[in-house]
């Protein structure tokens, strides 16, 4: 089994251009929060793809507190702006050495990426909202939405900062 995790950023500073906005001080909290509540989650992955951009490295860097020693990061331009094709695509190159991994990336890419595996439209992944997914043990260039089992979506809710925990059947 391989499981994927697809990661909205962290919340970002409006303003300056958009490729380099960094985190704001609310971001940096989402990301201690999230190492709080899911330790478990990120202990386990073990290749991290990162879009290039600021907000998306400064994400990675409030959570290497909380992943294993031994992750392979790789950063990818094409995340930037990506859709949710190129996310799949991105994740079709991996190594067959990797079973657990997690994409950090941008709206509406991400949003969309859920959408097309469990068909339930949700407004947008809030800021450092986290989807899970399950695909059997298929070669990674095999990937499609269609072999994705959406697990659940990790996010806090639109109007506060209230962890909100979606599983399948939700």
């Amino acid at each position: 089994m391989k499981t994927i995790y697809i990661m909205r950023h962290a919340k970002a500073e409006p303003g300056a251009k958009d490729r380099i906005r960094p985190l704001a001080k609310k971001g940096w909290q989402e990301l201690k929060n999230h190492c709080k509540k899911n330790a478990t989650l990120f202990s386990k992955i073990q290749l991290i793809l990162c879009s290039s951009s600021t907000r998306t490295r400064e994400t990675l860097e409030g959570l290497k507190d909380c992943l294993s020693d031994r992750v392979t990061i790789t950063y990818i331009d094409e995340l930037y702006e990506s859709n949710a094709e190129m996310i799949l695509e991105e994740i079709s190159f991996i190594d067959e050495k990797f079973s657990t991994i997690i994409v950090i990336a941008h709206n509406p890419g991400v949003t969309d990426f859920v959408y097309r595996v469990c068909h339930k439209m949700y407004d947008h992944m809030t800021t450092s909202a986290i989807a899970e997914f399950n695909m059997e043990n298929l070669p990674w260039k095999e990937i499609s939405f269609s072999n994705l089992k959406f697990v659940k979506l990790i996010q806090k809710e639109s109007k506060s900062n209230v962890s909100t925990f979606l599983g399948a059947g939700a």
